[in-house]
């Protein structure tokens, strides 16, 4: 049985905490910042890939060369199918969309991450 197997050039915990220690406060703050935006940019892309699932799920169903494959089995179960597409492909896809361009100052938007970027780039 196979575990975990670390490949050449991985670092361990201690190396990296060691490196880090190493740093200057700035570069800590610097590296703070760089890894804020990376999960920032991470959590942005696992967004639009909701979106694109739902987006993909709603075009399967509602392709007009799916509609005579799937109508039958919408129908005899529309008591599942009308909230699951309400839920999966209406309310999901609008919050998203929501999140990622919300202009409130106290949300990581879209537009907060590209200024997050801009101004670490102009440092």
């Amino acid at each position: 049985m196979g575990g975990f197997v670390q490949t050449p050039g991985m670092r361990t915990v201690a190396e990296i905490q060691d490196a880090i220690s190493k740093l200057s406060e700035k570069e800590q703050g610097e590296l703070l910042r760089w890894l804020e935006i990376q999960l920032g940019m991470r959590e942005m892309v696992e967004q639009v890939a909701r979106l694109t699932q739902s987006y993909v799920i709603w075009w399967e169903i509602a392709n007009s060369k799916n509609v005579k494959r799937y109508s039958g089995v919408l129908q005899e179960y529309r008591d599942f199918f009308e909230p699951v597409a309400h839920i999966l492909l209406w309310q999901g896809f609008f919050v998203i969309c929501y999140q990622l361009f919300d202009q409130r100052q106290d949300s990581k938007h879209i537009h907060f991450r590209i200024d997050q970027v801009a101004q670490t780039a102009a440092r």
